[in-house]
């Protein structure tokens, strides 16, 4: 069999669906028998792909300043050939802009992915460039992709993110949250997980809304909202206020973790977001 040599790239490994997707792609695709290695600016996760044997590189791919710009082409371009690289596939505009340049000149295979949808304006538009295949991750996605951009509907693919069904399991030990936050097993747990940005404020502030109601309704509950952003702040103080007023904590604004696993496996109640 031959062996394919793989390039992921992507801004930057913090915490944050797309990177956790990434991760996880990375070490399937290992587990698969290809050769892979992995490039950003670096991040949480850097240590995950490190501990399961696969290289990561990092490169200034996190902002679109022309000094960054050129030296992440330049290493790249030297990944590229160091690595013997095969496939690049490229999940964020940054990377995607910089190893459509190199795929031009090198001439290896090119992939993208769509993880949501960007914006277009101030001449966004025109920096943007997608693959030979493009992956979508919704239906919504992929209608934006064809609202926006010239690309041709047969090379576009929907696909679901994958998850580690190990990882995220019922069965993981969620023993230390339960001590951390103080909860007992009379608790009714419900976990809200996203990034915590502009635009989450509306779903998040309908859910801040109608939890005085629901927290006189539900004896010992417990809402978590798992994640950090741009109005971390705001949300944490409305929940602030709501704990105030029902005269205990029952909001909890735990902040980006990095045990999302376990969150969800406490909770009796899940809530997330799906993309597009």
């Amino acid at each position: 069999m031959q062996i394919y040599n793989i390039l992921l790239t992507t801004m930057s490994l913090g915490i944050g669906g797309a990177e956790t997707h990434i991760v996880e792609l990375a070490k399937g695709l290992k587990k698969e028998g290809y050769h892979v290695v992995v490039a950003s600016n670096g991040g949480v996760f850097v240590k995950d792909l490190e501990v399961y044997g696969i290289r990561h590189y990092t490169v200034p791919l996190h902002n679109k300043r022309p000094d960054n710009v050129y030296k992440a082409y330049k290493m790249l371009q030297q990944i590229v050939l160091d690595e013997k690289i095969d496939l690049v596939h490229a999940h964020a505009r940054i990377p995607g802009f910089i190893c459509n340049m190199l795929h031009k000149k090198m001439n290896f295979a090119f992939v993208t992915t769509a993880h949501g949808t960007w914006k277009t304006t101030g001449g966004l538009k025109y920096i943007t460039r997608w693959g030979q295949k493009t992956i979508a991750v919704s239906q919504d996605v992929k209608k934006y992709l064809l609202d926006n951009y010239k690309i041709d509907e047969d090379n576009i693919k929907i696909t679901i993110n994958g998850v580690d069904t190990e990882r995220y399991s019922p069965d993981v030990d969620y023993s230390m949250l339960m001590k951390e936050f103080n909860l007992s097993q009379d608790n009714f747990k419900v976990v809200y997980v996203s990034r915590i940005d502009k635009d989450r404020e509306d779903i998040l502030n309908n859910i801040l809304q109608m939890l005085p109601k629901l927290i006189a309704e539900v004896k010992n509950l417990k809402f978590f909202i798992v994640g950090g952003g741009s109005i971390l702040s705001s949300i944490k103080e409305t929940a602030d206020k709501i704990n105030e007023t029902v005269n205990r904590d029952a909001v909890i604004i735990t902040g980006p973790r990095m045990d999302i696993n376990k969150f969800t496996a406490m909770a009796d109640l899940f809530i997330g977001r799906c993309a597009g």
